[in-house]
């Protein structure tokens, strides 16, 4: 476990960088989606949103740590 690093313990950042990664890994594949869908009670439409709430969030945390760093640097 990245002991050092602050953002490790952040639930809400580590959740939405998991599902933000393995959507870019391609892991969220038809069937996979069908089957997250039915055990989330989720339409694809539903779970589409999720996905991009998941990406945004995760951005939004990317820029606030590459912000920080600059400040820290200069």
């Amino acid at each position: 476990m990245p002991r050092q690093n602050p953002h490790w313990l952040n639930n809400e950042l580590q959740f939405a960088r998991l599902i933000a990664e393995a959507e870019g890994l391609g892991l969220f594949t038809p069937d996979a989606t069908r089957a997250l869908c039915s055990e989330m009670d989720l339409s694809k439409r539903d779970f589409a949103h999720l996905l991009e709430r998941a990406r945004k969030r995760f951005d939004r945390a990317k820029e606030e740590v590459l912000k920080g760093t600059k400040r820290k640097i200069k």
